[in-house]
């Protein structure tokens, strides 16, 4: 199973929606915003939320705001120095226990389903 997600107790809502013919479970609201994926944009490290795609950056300029800095994964990408390609799904690369680095896009078509993560309508 692929999976960077930083919450250990992620792991418990995870693929039982595996099993033939099931439906991802609906998560309660205060879990939503707690799940969350490791990543990287242009070696600029960041956790995306993956309800609301939004991503807190990790660079030296935003650690130092209390809350964490958060925007878009396409303000994100623009932020990370590649907003040039405007393919935030490709851009943004998830942070694998492993050390790879598959895109997003490759993530999300991977294990998007077993998760219940759907992308909102361009």
């Amino acid at each position: 199973m692929l999976g960077a997600f930083q919450d250990s107790n992620l792991r418990e809502h995870a693929p039982a929606t595996e099993q033939a013919g099931q439906q991802p479970e609906e998560l309660p609201a205060g879990e939503q915003e707690s799940l969350r994926l490791e990543v990287s944009c242009n070696k600029v490290r960041g956790s995306m939320c993956l309800v609301s795609f939004q991503v807190s950056c990790f660079c030296e300029a935003c650690s130092s705001c209390q809350p964490a800095k958060t925007m878009a994964a396409t303000a994100f990408e623009v932020h990370c120095g590649r907003g040039a390609s405007k393919k935030w799904k490709e851009s943004i690369r998830v942070v694998m226990p492993d050390g790879t680095l598959p895109s997003f896009n490759t993530w999300l078509a991977e294990e998007g389903e077993a998760w219940g993560i759907q992308l909102p309508s361009s």
